[in-house]
């Protein structure tokens, strides 16, 4: 299995304390830390559809700078709200975000910080564009949001994993693979009543070799807690008795303890982790807008910048029974920026949320690649 590497992303995640409307206590760790490593070019799409990805394109924007083609993207949700936040790490060209926004609802806003910042104008989201990567922010104090990010990242403000021992320990042990998803707290609920529900942080990731997939898990518990790899390898019966996924789905399962800490590396084929490797589930990463006439009660979706669409994988759903189908709407076979459809929402209640739904022909795999809600 490809060894970990320092999970430098952490210092872009300031403590609870130093976030706006902060009270200067530690206590509430983020509740969940998305992390995502693009694999090379040249490697096989599959390698590129997970969860992470997904997860970070929602609260992130294509503003001209594709999430495949930073170092590492890390997203999570702050503050009383958990409104969410993005980092996008790597080289970038100011000069080509400032032509893509142009086509977008952003705009930019003057700000006395070291980079450029623009705000959505129907939407609570903002983004700081440095030349070592893009910050977005939503909620209404996005902005300063963005400040403390950008703060932690030059170490001008405490960090996460500095305030939180348990938080730096699960880092530590679970290292930098090509994707992670961290909950700082633990996971409450684990299924099967097993010793996972007494985790004080717990960690997925993923890792490949050229046709290998390789999950691992990593468990942190309590201080003096009383922890041996028989009583995870026990957890993991439970968990598979309970019809859950992990290592159930492996070819082969190592189970390992140090300290407070248990790491279960489980091999399997890719399909097991990324669904189908002939077609797979890659989450577009698209600017989306909308326009909405109460009066002839139309909302048209725009795709304003970013990957093309299959419109074959294209729903409507909230607007009906059940979901509506996009591609026979004379779109051609990809939507593409510049591009929009418009949605009847007659009679349609108020209140309702109306989404663009992607999704595979299988039917086993979806995301909301859009949602709205009427007024």
């Amino acid at each position: 299995m490809p060894a970990a590497t320092d999970p430098a992303y952490r210092n872009w995640l300031p403590a609870p304390s130093a976030l706006p409307g902060g009270d200067g206590g530690d206590d509430e760790a983020a509740e969940e830390v998305l992390v995502y490593t693009p694999p090379p070019a040249d490697t096989p799409a599959w390698t590129r559809a997970n969860i992470a990805r997904a997860l970070i394109i929602s609260v992130a924007d294509y503003v001209g700078v594709d999430i495949d083609g930073v170092d590492v993207a890390v997203a999570t949700a702050f503050g009383e709200d958990q409104s969410g936040a993005a980092a996008l790490l790597g080289e970038v060209d100011p000069a080509a975000v400032r032509d893509t926004v142009a086509t977008t609802s952003y705009e930019p806003v003057e700000s006395d910080a070291d980079y450029e910042l623009y705000e959505r104008t129907d939407m609570e989201r903002a983004v700081g564009v440095r030349r070592d990567g893009l910050v977005f922010a939503d909620g209404p104090r996005g902005r300063e949001t963005i400040d403390t990010i950008v703060a932690a990242s030059r170490g001008e403000v405490p960090r996460l994993h500095e305030r939180d021992a348990n938080f730096e320990t699960l880092t530590d042990s679970a290292g930098l693979r090509r994707w992670a998803w961290l909950w700082p707290g633990g996971v409450s609920s684990a299924g099967g009543n097993n010793i996972r529900e007494d985790t004080v942080g717990w960690a997925t990731s993923f890792a490949h070799g050229d046709d290998t997939g390789y999950l691992v898990q990593t468990w942190v518990f309590p201080e003096s807690y009383d922890l041996t790899a028989g009583k995870v390898k026990t957890a993991l019966k439970a968990e598979s008795r309970a019809g859950l996924p992990g290592a159930r789905d492996a070819t082969a399962v190592d189970v390992s303890v140090d300290g407070r800490v248990a790491t279960i590396e489980m091999q399997a084929p890719p399909s097991e982790f990324a669904g189908s490797t002939e077609t797979p589930f890659l989450t577009p990463f698209v600017t989306w807008s909308e326009t909405y006439d109460a009066g002839a009660e139309q909302l048209t979706i725009h795709h304003d910048a970013g990957d093309p669409v299959r419109t074959d994988w294209l729903r409507i759903a909230g607007v009906g029974e059940g979901e509506t189908v996009v591609e026979d709407r004379g779109l051609g076979d990809r939507l593409t920026a510049g591009d929009s459809l418009t949605v009847s929402t007659a009679g349609v209640e108020q209140g309702t949320t109306v989404r663009l739904v992607y999704r595979a022909p299988d039917e086993d795999r979806s995301t909301a690649l859009f949602t709205y809600e009427l007024p």
